[in-house]
């Protein structure tokens, strides 16, 4: 492993689940040539791994992830993400996911910067002490799985849509938060059925997208009605389902005919070369 390594996922703990996120974080659909470090002190067969092509540009560190040299030898500060797994064995595995994170966040004051931490939780009542420590966002395995078991008991095949969005394949459609950089300019000052309806009006033959939601700051706004959400700002985000990852600015060029209600753009020098 490179000391060079950055904007990589550093994943802390190892179970079997494991598995099941490295394959997703490295299918086609996702980030395929991101690299990987995992932190563990649990026996792992990575021959056997390595065969498997998922696991090109990953790295093993045999260590303890609470220690804030082996997290340095990994390149946790220059990380893209970190994921806490539970350890299974570890008699309280939520106090270990909140030490791993509270030694991230203190090694080294010099650096503004931290990664994004997420961890798995198996106490939700842990959660407010995970987050005191510096985890930015927690999953609850098995308070999401009792939710969607019980959604499945009153409306019938939902468990299949939960399914399929959270794995990437060719064949699915996944969750994409695409910020300003993936939407075009003219977007902002619309309201968010309008730009539901230029997305739908304007539908994409091979990666069609839909317009589920809206990140504002920490602010997650599903489906958002008039008094939530107003109009976009250059600071939100856009919570879409789509085939593969959109950038809606290649996608969706300048259409005159969407732009007389933007408040952000001066279009009548469009307009007087239009009109020749």
């Amino acid at each position: 492993m490179s000391n060079n390594i950055e904007d990589h996922i550093v994943i802390c703990n190892w179970h079997t689940n494991g598995e099941r996120i490295v394959a997703e974080l490295h299918s086609e659909q996702a980030a395929p040539n991101i690299k990987i470090t995992i932190i563990t002190t649990a026996e792992i067969d990575e021959f056997s791994l390595r065969e498997r092509p998922e696991y090109q540009n990953v790295y093993f560190v045999r260590s303890d992830p609470t220690l804030h040299k082996v997290l340095e030898r990994a390149g946790v500060l220059h990380a893209r993400s970190v994921i806490i797994l539970s350890d299974p064995d570890c008699p309280d595995p939520d106090a270990k996911a909140a030490l791993i994170s509270l030694a991230i966040t203190k090694c080294d004051h010099n650096i503004s910067y931290k990664p994004r931490i997420i961890a798995e939780v198996m106490n939700p009542d842990k959660v407010q002490h995970l987050q005191d420590a510096g985890v930015d966002e927690w999953v609850c395995s098995a308070g999401f799985g009792l939710g969607i078991i019980a959604q499945t008991a009153l409306y019938g095949k939902l468990s299949e849509v939960y399914q399929q969005l959270l794995s990437y394949s060719s064949d699915t459609n996944e969750i994409y938060l695409l910020d300003s950089l993936k939407y075009p300019e003219w977007f902002l000052g619309k309201k968010f059925h309008e730009i539901a309806a230029i997305l739908n009006q304007r539908r994409n033959i091979t990666n069609p997208v839909i317009l589920i939601g809206i990140k504002r700051g920490d602010e997650v706004m599903l489906n958002p009605s008039e008094n939530e959400f107003d109009r976009l700002i250059a600071e939100d985000g856009l919570i879409v389902i789509a085939f593969d990852p959109p950038d809606l600015r290649t996608n969706l060029p300048i259409d005159i005919t969407l732009l007389n209600n933007c408040n952000y753009v001066d279009i009548s020098p469009i307009r007087r070369f239009i009109d020749g």
